[in-house]
This record gives structure tokens, sequence and C-alpha cells, in this order.
């Protein structure tokens, strides 16, 4: 179940779980964004290697919290120059 020989998906998988975490989401996502796209490139090479859901999920959630954490970044950057 675990994809122990696609180390990009695993590894994608957890940056993008970790990336929920304030703060250090947003390179944590796109740690996981582009290790997402590795571990997919790896598993559409070489389908008998697992991992595509693991990959996906990366490419996923990584985005989304990529997206939403950039989005927070850009809007609190614009909150503290309109103050000053």
């Amino acid at each position: 179940m675990i994809p122990y020989h696609n180390k990009p998906a695993l590894f994608g998988y957890y940056f993008a779980v970790f990336s929920l975490i304030p703060c250090f989401g947003l390179p944590l996502g796109i740690t996981a964004v582009v290790l997402g796209a590795m571990g997919m490139r790896k598993h559409r090479e070489d389908p008998s290697i697992k991992g595509k859901g693991h990959a996906l999920t990366a490419l996923i959630l990584g985005g989304i919290t990529t997206l939403v954490w950039g989005v927070l970044l850009v809007l609190t950057i614009v909150g503290i120059a309109a103050e000053g």
C-alpha cells in the first residue's frame, strides 16, 4: 500500500499533508506539487511502480494549500502596505 519504490510520490504526499500547517504551508505546498508531478511521471513511465494515489493527493492538496497560503500572504502584504 505504501509506495516504497516511488519516493517522490510518498514524500510529496507527506509534504502536502504538512503544508496544512500555518507559516510552513507555502513552501511545503510548492514542494508537494513538484514531488507529486515527479511521482506521477515515475508511475507513468513504469506502471508497476505504485504511488499514483499518493502523487495525485500531493498534486491536489499541495496545489490547494499553495493557492490558499499564497493568497493569504498577498492579502497580508497588501493590508500592511495599506496601513502605512
